[in-house]
């Protein structure tokens, strides 16, 4: 079962490198639930798909299918396509000249980086159809292609409507499918290819062979030619498949015409015209030129895009351009002659003696005298830019080329460039150089003088280098005028004034103009269009989140006042509806109308269009007579109510002539562009520029900051007219300086010291000879059928025209790298892969072989050039191959790689020792190799002791040191440190804490890691303790490196299966100076699950007995020490103050009266009471006073000589009086003691203080 797309209508999803494989398949899981295999087999609960698919349910395309039944549908799957998404099929019953029909249901590709190849033949050798891509769905129609057949009359052939014999397309009117192609060699061939940006919902394709189109055939509104299988339609009825009505009765009656009762078209009276007479004949529009074709020329292969074409003497000289694969056996012709009053095409006799310009595209050509002079272009295969200036001398036969070598400066190769002939010299502005960047050089060659100058240096306000750019020199202004063209991918909107005399470009540009790259540009025709500019055409993408519908290909006509200096659209209706939108076309003037004719819509046109203008004396009304979008030069006569010709005449006070619109605002512009227009303000976002009459500057000024902040940066110096630049190539296209800080990339408009002189890219990736080389360079991408690197940012210039159908960037993976188109593989899956190759099987039977650019009857050459394959008559490179030995659709059944036999089920057994798989295709665990590709082989896994395991295709490790990363684990992933090479660890740092609940908590794993270590630098003399747990057991193993001794590592403490471990670093052992590490290894990790680790370095002081004794009788003993000094000082004071007192007391002594004192004494025996005869207080202290007592001397004892005498004396002493009631009881108490203290003899008073 096939499904289709579940919705024809799916958009750009916008999201640029996000949907790939990986979220397709998430996708194709939840469908596979719903719906199971769309396009397989379920065994075993797994979808086996089909050939031709892939993906979970089998709903993606890939490989390559062959189709032989007469009528189906192809589709690349029912949801949005993958990122490098690559899928082939061929169409075809193997008779020869069979006619098949294709029908285009749906398509929404990304315009111009994907895109959908058909080819008219069996292989991407064949003429291209179409490379088709934007936005077609059902219900547009094109009513000017109404496809009829060619006739001959006369010996010419007339084409009519740019109708194709065979094998190139034609556009479908029908409203079921909105385009069809047609092939009358037997086979279509079709590629489709998807790169890793936006995603979108890819297409719906039907197809039939040998059959007329339509379902039924023809819509029964005709009858099928059952020889060339085209509808016949009935009289009324038209389209391929003749299901468009040619009369819209209510229509064509409204307009005043009738439907032919014969004919059944409408017809339309003197003054209409148009399929229902919708226009009037005096209006503006758009003709499909009939063109006749003389002699043998086959211009069903004279389609082309980016040639040139100049006008002489009323012919059109059509040289070179741009068509894709035109087989040898039809001449393309470089050089062709167009009469415009005769319609007729015509091959002029050019002479064969000298040299002649090879075929060559986006080159220039102007006509001086009566000589044509042809500058630059693409050349060769690669399409490397020249600087070749050739000249054909026009006025007599035969046409004679020459060679022309200026003098002067070398000429700077270029193509995608402007030339303009202003009076004898050619101005040559910027182009893509050879290294695909803008090339910012103005080349000036005087065709007199025959003198080159490469360089000049305009004055003004800078200007930037762009390519695919329009010119045209205005000789009433004496100015070039530029306008479009890209930077890079980013389009340029405005048009830009020089004046080639002075060499000066205008301060400010024009802004508002088309976002197109290779439109055309012509001056009006004549003073009746003034000085209008018209615009036709380009190419509209720039990028899909703006492609407005099927806008890849511009059908717009834009006019530049340059009187009013305002850009507008003209409101002609587009009357050639899709034939009119291309671009890489040409247009010139001609009896007063525009001839348009080549191009590029997805195939290469090779119709004529002409436009016809109005006239003043046509239009009735006065807005439209004044509006220069008419493409007119008129003037309303008020009096008379008339529209006549300003330029004829005469201008009086009832004469109102075309004024500026003052208050006209660029619909185009974005926020900060529009407030460069006087008036103009950018309201609320979404819908756009408009007129608010705000002309303060200052007012406006603020309103751009606070309007356009986040919508559009403000635009500054350089980038002031672009986006803000991204990209160093983008910087300095636009003059600015790109620098580089922290790695990343800023650009100024100011010089700096680290501003870089070159970007990456450019011509590095021109020099680039591999796949792999080249997607190692920045902004870089590989072109396998050209065998080219390209910079990305010139893609949309230099491959405009699918001159590559398959390239890969950066985001590509590596191991599929391949640098040629098919030669470069060496497995069969992944050639049939590659568009237009086949597998030719050598005759060992073990699926071995070489893979070959071919077709279904065999190989052909891997080279051939851009505009057809030379294999045909170039036999002696054509591979050989016997027909039972190639394979173009499918592989062959045994499929071991050359690397074993198969048994009989077709099996693969017994690899060779080095390879695996289910046929030997990988490389065996341990090693790795590019073996897919041509002189590869599988080599040992490079992991720096890290592991030994690694991709077996690109050898990137799976590094099992925890810490170790790269694809060769050479370096250490953040915050891990050290030297990961050859061996070497990497650790991750652990501080040192002082609370316990700071340690650090690590997650590691699931993995495949074997180990993971830590390290630890102490920075203090102190005690660290070490604290390790962990959820499972492991192996423990930590060393200690000091600095003072480098390279040697000392082991401290080793656990095995352990869940915890600890380790204490005294200070009397460990010297810790900051530098010495501890380093922690933890091994034998578990598998399959995380790891977790709580580790933890504390510093910490432990109790030593002996510290902690000696600290207590120190401090014991200081504070011993202390109390005694204390003491002795405060002893020496008290001794102080006695002796003080002393002194005071015996001062006093001295200083009491003396007195008389009669005392009587009995001889009773006494009492033990004593008192005081006198007391006498001092005066300078009321505690103390001075006291005389009686006392009584020892005496001789009884008997001897001298007891007859007694003996008494009178003592004092100093007593204190500080409690009153206590003095006679301490007088009483001492009593005793006192009388033994006295001395015998007076003046002992001193000895009775107390």
């Amino acid at each position: 079962m096939r499904r289709r797309k579940m919705t024809l209508e799916h958009g750009f999803l916008g999201r640029r490198n996000q949907l790939g494989l990986l979220s397709a398949l998430a996708v194709g899981l939840l469908f596979q639930q719903a719906y199971g295999c769309l396009n397989g087999q379920m065994i075993d609960g797994s979808c086996i798909c089909d050939l031709g698919w892939t993906g979970q349910m089998c709903d993606f395309c890939a490989g390559r299918l062959r189709l032989n039944d007469s009528a189906g549908f192809i589709t690349d799957g029912p949801h949005n396509y993958f990122a490098y998404q690559g899928c082939n099929w061929i169409i075809g019953s193997g008779r020869p000249s069979a006619t098949i029909w294709l029908s285009v249901d749906h398509l929404a590709l990304e315009c111009i980086w994907d895109a959908l190849y058909i080819f008219d033949g069996d292989s991407v050798n064949a003429p291209l159809l179409a490379s088709l891509s934007g936005l077609v769905t059902p219900g547009q129609t094109d009513v000017s292609a109404l496809n009829h057949p060619f006739t001959v009359s006369n010996g010419d052939q007339l084409m009519i409507g740019g109708s194709l014999p065979s094998g190139v397309n034609t556009t479908n009117s029908s409203s079921r499918s909105p385009l069809e192609l047609r092939s009358t060699s037997g086979y279509l061939y079709i590629y489709f290819f998807a790169d890793a940006g936006y995603h979108s919902s890819g297409f719906n394709l039907s197809y039939s062979i040998e059959s007329c189109p339509g379902d039924p055939e023809c819509s029964l509104n005709g009858v099928c030619n059952n020889v060339s299988y085209v509808c016949n339609c009935a009289a009324g009825w038209t389209g391929l498949d003749c299901s468009v009505a040619l009369c819209h009765e209510l229509t064509c009656e409204l307009n005043g015409g009738t439907c032919g009762a014969v004919s059944g078209e409408c017809q339309c009276p003197n003054d209409r015209h148009g399929v229902n007479c919708q226009y009037a004949t005096t209006d503006p529009h758009w003709n499909l030129v009939s063109q006749h074709v003389t002699g043998s020329l086959i211009w069903s292969h004279q389609g082309r895009a980016s040639h040139t074409m100049v006008e002489y003497n009323s012919l059109f000289y059509v040289f070179g351009g741009y068509a894709a694969n035109v087989p040898s056996y039809y001449r393309f012709e470089p050089l062709l002659t167009f009469e415009p009053s005769t319609s007729r095409w015509s091959v002029p006799a050019v002479s064969s003696a000298g040299l002649m310009p090879s075929q060559r595209y986006g080159h220039t050509a102007v006509v001086h005298k009566g000589t044509m002079y042809v500058f630059g272009g693409r050349v060769g295969g690669r399409g490397i830019p020249v600087n070749e200036l050739w000249s054909l001398n026009l006025t007599a036969l035969p046409l004679q080329w020459q060679r022309v070598v200026p003098l002067g400066d070398t000429p700077v190769p270029v193509a995608m460039h402007t030339a303009t002939l202003v009076m004898d010299r050619m101005v040559v502005m910027w182009g893509s150089g050879v290294d695909g960047h803008g090339q910012p050089a103005i080349q000036y060659y005087d065709i007199l003088m025959n003198s080159w100058i490469a360089s000049v240096r305009p004055s003004g306000a800078y200007r930037t280098a762009r390519h695919g750019h329009s010119a045209v020199y205005s000789a009433a202004s004496g100015k070039i005028l530029v306008v479009g063209g890209a930077v890079g991918n980013t389009r340029l909107t405005h048009l830009d004034i020089f004046d080639p005399i002075r060499i000066e470009w205008a301060q400010r540009p024009i802004l508002g103009g088309p976002p197109t790259i290779l439109q055309s540009m012509l001056l009006g025709p004549s003073p009746t269009h003034g000085d209008l500019v018209v615009v036709v055409g380009g190419c509209h993408y720039n990028d899909s989140g703006r492609a407005r519908g099927s806008l890849c290909h511009s059908n717009e006509l834009w006019i530049f006042d340059t009187g009013c200096r305002q850009w507008q659209k003209s409101i002609v209706p587009d009357f050639a509806g899709r034939s009119s939108a291309r671009f890489g076309h040409t247009a010139a003037f001609f009896n007063g109308s525009m001839w348009v004719f080549g191009g590029y819509d997805g195939t290469f046109r090779s119709d004529m269009l002409r436009f016809t203008y109005a006239s003043c004396s046509s239009i009735t009304n006065q807005s439209i007579c004044l509006d220069s979008s008419t493409l007119l030069n008129c003037a309303w006569q008020h009096d008379a109510d008339l529209c006549v010709d300003a330029n004829v005449v005469y201008v009086s006070d009832f004469t109102y002539q075309r004024s500026c619109n003052a208050t006209a605002c660029p619909l185009t512009a974005n926020c900060p562009t529009c407030f460069e227009f006087d008036n103009c303000s950018y309201t609320t976002p979404g819908l756009g520029c408009a007129n608010t009459g705000t002309s303060n500057n200052a007012s406006r000024v603020a309103a751009a900051v606070a309007t356009c902040s986040g919508l559009v940066p403000v635009p500054v110096s350089v980038s002031q007219y672009l986006k803000r630049p991204g990209t160093c190539v983008e910087c300095k296209l636009l003059g600015g300086y790109w620098t580089i800080q922290d790695n990343v990339g800023t650009c100024s408009a100011n010089a700096s010291s680290g501003a870089v002189e070159r970007c990456p890219g450019g011509e590095a990736c021109y020099n680039a000879s591999t796949c792999s080389s080249c997607l190692g360079l920045s902004d870089c991408f590989w072109c396998p059928s050209l065998t080219s690197c390209v910079p990305t940012l010139s893609y949309e210039t230099r491959f405009a025209y699918s001159e590559c159908i398959r390239w890969v960037d950066g985001s590509f993976p590596r191991r599929n790298c391949p640098d040629n188109r098919c030669s470069s593989y060496r497995n069969c899956s992944l050639c049939l892969d590659g568009p237009g190759c086949g597998w030719c099987e050598d005759s060992s039977g073990t699926g071995s072989g070489h893979c070959y650019n071919g077709q279904i009857s065999g190989p052909l050459a891997e080279g051939s050039d851009w505009y057809g394959t030379t294999s045909s008559s170039n036999s002696s490179m054509q591979p050989q191959c016997p027909a039972s030995r190639w394979f173009y659709s499918r592989c062959p059944a045994c499929q071991c790689n050359g690397r074993s036999v198969c048994n009989a089920s077709d099996v693969c057994v017994n690899c060779t020792k080095g390879f695996v798989g289910n046929h030997c295709e990988h490389c065996a665990p341990g090693t790795f190799g590019k073996i897919q590709l041509a002189n590869q082989t599988c080599h040992p896994c490079s992991c720096n002791k890290h592991g030994d395991m690694c991709h077996n295709v690109i050898g990137s490790c799976s590094c099992e040191d925890y810490g170790s990363t790269g694809s060769t684990c050479e370096k250490c992933q953040d915050p891990y440190y050290g030297n990961s090479t050859d061996g070497g660890l990497c650790f991750r740092p652990i501080i040192v804490t002082t609370s316990a609940a700071d340690s650090t908590n690590v997650i590691v794993g699931p993995f495949r890691n074997r180990r993971v270590q830590f390290f630890c630098s102490p920075s203090y003399d102190r005690r660290v303790v070490f604290k390790l747990t962990t959820d499972v057991p492991i192996n423990f193993n930590m060393t200690i490196e000091y600095s003072n001794v480098q390279g040697i590592i000392y082991p401290l403490k080793t656990q095995s299966s352990t869940k915890s471990a600890k380790y204490t670093f005294e200070k009397h052992k460990f010297n810790f100076d900051g530098i010495d590490r501890i380093y922690v290894m933890l091994s034998d990790l578990p598998a399959g699950r995380p790891l977790n680790v709580t580790i933890l370095f504390l510093y910490e002081d432990a109790v030593d007995i002996i510290v902690v004794f000696a600290t207590f009788f120190g401090c014991f003993l200081s504070l011993l020490l202390l109390a005694m000094i204390f003491w002795y000082i405060r002893q020496n004071i008290q001794m102080a103050l006695q002796r003080r007192h002393r002194a005071q007391a015996l001062v006093q002594m001295a200083q009491r009266p003396y007195g008389t004192l009669k005392l009587l004494m009995d001889k009773t025996t006494p009492s033990h009471d004593a008192s005081p005869l006198v007391v006498q207080p001092l005066a300078q202290n009321d505690k103390v006073a001075l006291c005389t007592f009686a006392m009584k001397l020892p005496g001789a004892p009884a008997g001897s000589s001298t007891s007859s005498h007694p003996r008494f004396a009178a003592a004092s002493a100093l007593l204190g009086i500080k409690k009153q009631h206590l003095f006679r009881h301490r007088v009483q108490s001492r009593h005793a003691t006192l009388l033994q203290s006295l001395h015998p003899r007076g003046g002992s008073r001193a000895q009775l203080l107390e």
